[in-house]
């Protein structure tokens, strides 16, 4: 498992394609990545990625080094260029609209300047986000099948 400390956040540890962290208020963080494969005709099919947010406890109090940290983990797996993720706020508490805003929040305020984030809602369940990198070579095929990679997206999360 490889650590790292990041500047104004937390001390995270990787494992594969897996981050953890533990707040100061106890509270167990795993971001992680797991490669999909829904488009294996198109150029960029193997750098396609779920990014995830989770936590053991529904108990959280405000904490910037939360937002810091969860960033420097995207900035950290997007050292490679070529990746592309898909963010879907999860619904079943019914909480998805207020953490899609956050994530909104938080992407603007902190990603840098060279992604792209393309936001889709399909109905009031499902809000999903792309990100990928300007300095993805693949960057304009995948700006011009936004349209198919969302509702190849939305067909798998609908499984």
């Amino acid at each position: 498992m490889q650590t790292t400390k990041n500047y104004k956040g937390y001390k995270t540890n990787r494992l594969g394609d897996n981050f953890f962290f533990e707040t100061n208020q106890n509270i167990f963080y795993k971001v992680g990545f797991i490669k999909i494969n829904l488009f294996p005709d198109k150029v960029y099919s193997n750098s396609v990625y779920e990014f995830s947010i989770s936590t053991e406890n529904d108990k959280r109090n405000y904490d910037p080094l939360v937002r810091n940290t969860i960033f420097f983990i995207l900035k950290e797996f997007c050292s490679n260029s070529e990746n592309i993720f898909y963010y879907t706020c999860d619904s079943t508490d019914s909480k998805h609209v207020s953490r899609f805003r956050l994530f909104n929040r938080w992407f603007l305020d902190l990603a840098p300047s060279n992604f792209t984030k393309i936001d889709q809602k399909f109905n009031e369940l499902m809000l999903m986000s792309i990100i990928v990198n300007h300095d993805n070579i693949f960057y304009n095929h995948i700006l011009f099948d936004i349209p198919f990679i969302f509702d190849h997206l939305k067909s798998y999360k609908d499984d």
